[in-house]
């Protein structure tokens, strides 16, 4: 079985899900249209109109379907948008039209929310738990609400408590890689290579091994930290001094009296 893919075979591989993506994204645009006309049939002035009315605009060039034409972009789905919003009776019951596209629209936007954890990552962390709380606004005001639902917006938490982890862990690596400590643990790894008889790699090779442990190190404390430190308290009375060590991963701080 082949695991590595050429980025033109990759690609052609993806491209099949790309399209069905951009058809499901096509039918959530339909039914955000829908959404922001159930707020104008009650409130024309509703800021949700020109909410919905810029989140088109912002899928639409995202999966490419305006063609990076603005002619295209207002013909296809911004003008059909408006026309929509500006003939919508007041009062008017959309079920009927919201029942056909409903479940599209809230896929569709949990689609969105995982395109920006893959492809932009923390810089989009707000936009993606915006779209959690868009689908869960919506699926509320459609009576909507379900396991799957509920699935889908734990997913995108889940992804943007991972991106924060990342960059918690990329920080502090930072940090680690510029300070004396990491200059003197790189000269302790090449020293223990010396104690075994073993020749060290050069600099960069015993740098990155350094890293790579420093990096687990990191990730598995903030990991503890985030679930609950596990500490134990060894308390010397005599001296009056002790050490307070979470058995997971070893974080400790010492205290005195």
């Amino acid at each position: 079985m082949q695991y590595q893919f050429t980025l033109s075979e990759l690609m052609e591989k993806m491209a099949p899900q790309y399209e069905k993506d951009k058809i499901l994204i096509r039918e959530c645009m339909v039914g955000l249209t829908l959404y922001a006309a159930q707020h104008a049939a009650n409130d024309p002035s509703s800021p949700k109109i020109a909410e919905m009315r810029s989140l088109v605009e912002q899928l639409a060039g995202y999966w490419g379907l305006d063609k990076g034409s603005e002619e295209k972009l207002q013909n296809d789905f911004l003008r059909p948008f408006d026309n929509v919003i500006g003939f919508v009776p007041a009062g008017a019951s959309l079920e009927d039209e919201i029942g056909k596209h409903r479940a599209a629209t809230v896929r569709g936007l949990h689609c969105y929310g995982m395109e920006m954890v893959f492809c932009q990552g923390i810089d989009c962390r707000d936009d993606i738990l915006a779209m959690r709380d868009l689908m869960n606004e919506i699926a509320r005001a459609w009576d909507f609400e379900s396991q799957p639902l509920d699935d889908m917006a734990r997913k995108l938490e889940a992804e943007v408590k991972r991106l924060d982890m990342d960059a918690q862990v990329n920080k502090q690596l930072a940090e680690y890689a510029a300070s004396e400590d990491f200059k003197w643990d790189c000269a302790a790894l090449k020293n223990d290579y010396e104690c075994r008889k073993l020749t060290p790699p050069d600099d960069a090779a015993v740098r990155a091994e350094v890293l790579k442990s420093a990096k687990e190190t990191i990730r598995f404390r903030l990991e503890c930290e985030a679930n609950g430190h596990q500490f134990v308290d060894h308390t010397d009375g005599e001296n009056g001094r002790g050490t307070v060590v979470c058995e997971q991963c070893g974080d400790s701080w010492n205290y005195q009296w």
